[in-house]
């Protein structure tokens, strides 16, 4: 099981998961107006990492979402 970090304070960027795959991502805040905030984040992958491409969101609260064995946080959210 591979975790993966992703920063919530960078439109775009590349982090590595605990397993040394390459991640390419992008977050972007997709709040409403009175629902409070939340992030989507877009990632892919070239390398032998599955799902190699995902859209994840991270209602408000939510930083951690566990998917398909993998476990994915949303850092530094203010």
């Amino acid at each position: 099981m591979a975790e993966i970090h992703f920063d919530a304070t960078k439109s775009k960027g590349v982090t590595q998961s605990t397993e040394g795959h390459e991640i390419y991502y992008q977050v972007y805040d997709v709040s409403g107006l009175d629902d409070g905030q939340d992030f989507q984040v877009e990632y892919e992958t070239n390398v032998d990492f599955n799902p190699q491409q995902e859209q994840l969101t991270f209602k408000q609260g939510t930083e951690t979402i566990e998917l398909k064995g993998h476990i994915f946080y949303l850092d530094n959210v203010t």
